[in-house]
């Protein structure tokens, strides 16, 4: 098994280079092996030296990188090269960040170097472009490639960001019809019971019913978010009133049941200027993963508390995340829950937090604290 010890393998940033780098990729690009590489692979295509700077790129990643020609991404690190949010956290770039061990990227790239074969992987980019997060999955196929006394890799990555967001949101929409269908069809059946309260029994259905559409307006907002075109309603609004709102959509659910959800009373005076369905939104999936990580007869608090901006709500959980689980907690298709139906919980947090809101969505998670998610409201929510 491939391990990597953060800080070990050899870093571009380490020792003067750019001659050297400059001269090595000039020749490489004038290969014609690498030349015909370059033009016959679909995907996202770079040749990397064995310090993983890239050398060379073909036309569809420069066209991604809105780019005309690859000088400008000599000597860059994969990560740097596109826009990975963990490729900054370190001055060393690409590879030295701790999410760095769990990307898929890295880790075929020097499995491939080690073990001088092909190596595929899978890897889920967070990246930023023109202040937006986004969510872009890849498969990925390092290869070793050798030009003279040169051992080089050829990275390839194929997006398959729109197969991967189908198959969880597919899930997700089949695992709640399905479940709602089925206790409206059990609810109607029990309409035919001499013993039966009609009333009752109906707004069982409603509630369900309800849900149902609730659960896919959540869905529509989200994929809205994503594309960037989610039109808010910017207004103040008295936070007692918002949790009021939230409490009201909690109250019933299984979740709640043998635990205790604890809600700080704000401030009467206490406002903040958001749009209250996003906000609802937003924090139904903080509440509704912590109390998922909350064994029974735990306690889950929510807070409001003033600070920069329109201040910050918080959500309390008395667990810890394993260091896996943190590193890749707000990836678009990671979830640690094997049934169907999960995996964007977090990820709709961060980018309806900080995409929509303009506000910023982070975390901390220890073994004496317990694991707080945090949202920080601008002062003006974006129109």
């Amino acid at each position: 098994m491939l391990r990597i010890t953060m800080g070990n393998h050899r870093h571009a940033q380490e020792r003067p280079w750019v001659d050297e780098v400059h001269d090595l990729a000039r020749r490489t690009v004038e290969n014609p092996l690498v030349r015909v590489i370059l033009d016959a692979i679909e995907g996202l295509v770079m040749i990397l030296d064995a310090d993983r700077r890239v050398l060379a790129a073909n036309p569809e990643l420069l066209e991604s990188l809105d780019l005309r020609e690859s000088e400008s991404l000599v000597g860059q690190l994969p990560g740097n090269a596109l826009g990975c949010i963990h490729a900054d956290e370190t001055s060393r770039g690409c590879g030295s960040a701790p999410a760095c061990t769990q990307c898929g990227t890295l880790l075929a790239t020097l499995a491939s170097q080690e073990q001088n074969r092909p190596v595929p992987a899978e890897c889920c980019l967070n990246i930023r472009r023109d202040g937006r997060l986004e969510a872009r999955e890849f498969q990925v196929r390092a290869t070793p490639l050798v030009l003279g006394a040169h051992r080089l890799t050829v990275l390839v990555l194929q997006d398959i960001s729109d197969r991967k967001r189908r198959e969880v949101l597919e899930s997700m929409f089949f695992h709640e019809v399905r479940d709602a269908v089925q206790g409206i069809t059990a609810w109607s059946e029990a309409l035919g019971m001499p013993e039966s309260d009609p009333h009752g029994v109906a707004q069982r259905i409603l509630a369900l019913s309800t849900r149902l559409n609730e659960q896919v307006a959540l869905k529509h907002r989200l994929f809205q978010a994503e594309a960037g075109n989610l039109g808010l309603k910017v207004e103040d609004l008295p936070v007692a009133a918002c949790f009021a709102r939230l409490k009201s959509r909690l109250d019933g659910s299984r979740l709640v049941r043998g635990r205790t959800l604890g809600i700080k009373p704000a401030p009467r005076d206490a406002m903040v200027r958001t749009d209250l369905d996003v906000l609802l939104h937003l924090l139904g999936d903080m509440v509704t993963n912590a109390l998922e990580a909350t064994p029974a007869g735990g306690k889950v608090r929510v807070h409001w508390e003033p600070g920069e901006g329109s201040g910050r709500f918080t959500v309390h959980n008395p667990g810890a995340m394993a260091e896996e689980v943190a590193l890749r907690v707000f990836q678009r298709s990671f979830s640690t829950k094997s049934e169907p139906g999960r995996g964007l919980g977090t990820y709709s947090m961060k980018i309806l937090g900080e995409n929509v809101l303009g506000g910023r969505v982070f975390f901390r998670s220890t073994l004496e604290e317990g694991t707080t998610f945090t949202l920080e409201l601008p002062s003006e929510a974006r129109p």
